[in-house]
C-alpha cells in the first residue's frame, strides 16, 4: 500500500474527490491468512484479523491490496496463493460485503544496494 499512497493521494486531492485512505500496512505481513511473523515479530494472522475488525467496522467502498510476493511471507506455491487469497477474499466479502475488492500488484521492487 505504501507503494501506492502518493499517487492515490495525489488523484485524489486534484479530482477533488470525498474519497479517504486508509492504510493498513505491516513491514512483511502480505494480506494473506499464513503463519508467519511481520519485522516485529508480530503473528501475520493475528495482523490480518485486526485489518479485517477494521474493515468491518469502517465499510469501505474499495479495498485495495497489494504486496511484496518475495518477502519471507510470500506464497510461492500458486495453488497454495490462490487458496490463500480466496480465503483473504472470504473474509473481507464476511466482514463487509458490499466492498469491492482490488487487487494490484507486483509492485515495483529495487535492489537498495
Amino acid at each position: 500500500a505504501a507503494a501506492l499512497f502518493n499517487g492515490l493521494s495525489h488523484y485524489i486531492d486534484n479530482k477533488g474527490s470525498d474519497y479517504i485512505i486508509s492504510q493498513m500496512t505491516d513491514g512483511n505481513a502480505p494480506p494473506l491468512f499464513v503463519d508467519g511473523k511481520d519485522d516485529l515479530q508480530r503473528s501475520v494472522i493475528t495482523l490480518n484479523n485486526n485489518r479485517i475488525n477494521e474493515i468491518k467496522r469502517v465499510q469501505p467502498e474499495v479495498v485495495l491490496l497489494t504486496w511484496s510476493v518475495r518477502g519471507t511471507n510470500g506464497v510461492h506455491d500458486k495453488k497454495l496463493a490462490i487458496d490463500t487469497l480466496s480465503l483473504t477474499i472470504k473474509k473481507i466479502k464476511e466482514a463487509s460485503p458490499d466492498s469491492r475488492i482490488i487487487f494490484i500488484g507486483p509492485v515495483p521492487e529495487w535492489n537498495a544496494n
